[in-house]
């Protein structure tokens, strides 16, 4: 009787490990955020253009945040969330017109979005 070969002792013994990698779902695709404004930079009081953007997967919970305040800025205009849903993800976008009447160089700080268990 022959000695069995090493290759086939290797794809035996990986056997079960490729088995379990089977079976694992894959992650999945984590949300995307994304938010802009038409201009770096204003006069007191002058207007500017934020948009936000979100496109999360179908299968995670997702809140868009409370835009209720923006520390040293003031809302002009709140536009209504849209949502467009295609298959297997969600798309959601918001406009705000938004102002400062402060002087000095004032940033608009990050907002929180939650994707699952994630701030996104």
């Amino acid at each position: 009787m022959r000695p069995p070969r090493p290759y086939i002792i290797l794809a035996l013994l990986l056997l079960p490990v490729t088995l379990l990698n089977a079976q694992r779902k894959p992650a999945p695709a984590p949300a995307i955020v994304k938010a802009t404004i038409d201009r770096d930079s204003i006069l007191i009081g002058q207007p500017i253009q934020l948009m936000l953007e979100a496109t999360v997967p179908d299968n995670i919970p997702f809140a868009w945040p409370a835009t209720d305040t923006l520390p040293h800025f003031e809302w002009l205009e709140k536009g209504k969330l849209d949502t467009t849903v295609r298959p297997g993800q969600r798309y959601y976008r918001q406009y705000f017109t938004i102002t400062s009447f402060d002087s000095g160089n004032l940033v608009i700080p990050r907002l929180a979005f939650l994707a699952g268990t994630k701030k996104q």
